[in-house]
């Protein structure tokens, strides 16, 4: 069986990373007897300079789309998208927009588990169904030691390392080099599909690149 290669560039405040993160899952079901998949999550910052506490996510969104009621129209398009891939997204619980960089970092600290893949659904879930802050070391040690990864073990301590964060960032450089400048991004052998498409295109799109 073939072996497929996969990097998403996503963030965890992108709901579409989200949403486009089910589908692409949907589209390897459809194909596990065709291909082997091998996942990479990239670490995309959609607002690397946002206060490690985050901020109170009515104020955020209020002043980056000019009204709180165009932010709500915007959050009911994303509820409906999601409903249909068999996401709640419920944003009356969200109260802050976090910053990501330590979601990111665990995620990378998952990998060397092989665990990556499940540890960003639960974040994905923690702060868009149950609207918790995922840029908190409470919340996001609860999600670790859920996915059954030893929070008391001296590797898991330095996740948050200077070394860590370093490498992070050095990643996300490096795709930023590469053009990209908007997330969800999924990149079979050097080719790159964006936006959460429907599951049927991603299927396509693995066929096509698939070589």
């Amino acid at each position: 069986m073939k072996t497929i290669t996969v990097d998403i560039i996503t963030d965890y405040i992108c709901p579409w990373c989200y949403i486009g993160k089910k589908r692409f899952q949907n589209a390897m079901e459809d194909l596990k007897n065709q291909y082997a998949f091998q996942i990479n999550y990239v670490p995309f910052q959609l607002n690397p300079n946002m206060p490690a506490e985050g901020q109170n996510r009515k104020e955020y969104r209020s002043r980056k789309f000019g009204t709180w009621e165009k932010s709500q129209a915007m959050d009911d398009a994303v509820v409906e998208a999601g409903k249909s891939e068999g996401l709640v997204f419920d944003y009356a619980r969200v109260e802050v927009t976090p910053n990501t960089q330590k979601a990111h970092l665990l995620t990378q600290y998952a990998s060397i588990f092989n665990k990556h893949q499940v540890i960003s659904d639960k974040i994905f879930k923690s702060y868009f169904t149950e609207g918790k802050n995922i840029g908190s070391d409470d919340i996001l040690t609860s999600i670790a030691k859920s996915i059954g990864l030893d929070t008391d073990d001296e590797i898991f301590k330095h996740y948050q390392s200077d070394d860590n964060k370093k490498i992070l960032e050095n990643t996300e450089h490096q795709f930023k080099l590469k053009g990209v400048i908007s997330v969800p991004l999924f990149i079979i052998n050097n080719v790159a599909l964006s936006g959460a498409q429907p599951t049927k295109v991603f299927i396509e799109f693995i066929k096509e690149n698939a070589i």
